[in-house]
């Protein structure tokens, strides 16, 4: 059994919210907003001015990609969302061959590049 407890002799104001305070806190949350979105803006332009003083972007000029002898652009080249890239065969990975033989580049199998490599950054 429960009763309710006697608050008939406590002073309580009405809960009220003026339609000024509401607008006056909506124009401040735009207001600081504003100043973020502007002060994001102008860092982000002054980072850019530090790093390409010219303005100039010449990746914009480039035209379409060029093959490269040797290389296997189907692997570089853009592909839709969550899409298998496609991996090199296991024989190519396991075999020596010539990449370009004027230039005497050849290519290893995989584990002993890998190899060689932790070779040369543990000097």
């Amino acid at each position: 059994m429960s009763t309710e407890p006697d608050n008939s002799g406590l002073l309580q104001e009405e809960d009220h919210v003026s339609h000024l305070g509401v607008i006056l806190g909506m124009l401040l949350v735009f207001a600081v907003t504003a100043a973020m979105i502007v002060w994001a803006w102008a860092t982000t332009d002054q980072g850019l001015a530090e790093r390409r003083p010219s303005r100039d972007f010449p990746e914009e000029r480039l035209g379409p990609r060029e093959d490269v002898q040797g290389v296997r652009q189907a692997i570089l080249r853009q592909r839709g969302v969550g899409e298998v890239r496609d991996p090199y065969s296991p024989r190519e990975l396991d075999t020596y061959r010539w990449l370009d033989p004027e230039r005497r580049i050849v290519t290893l199998p995989i584990e002993q590049a890998m190899d060689r490599v932790a070779e040369e950054s543990a000097r």
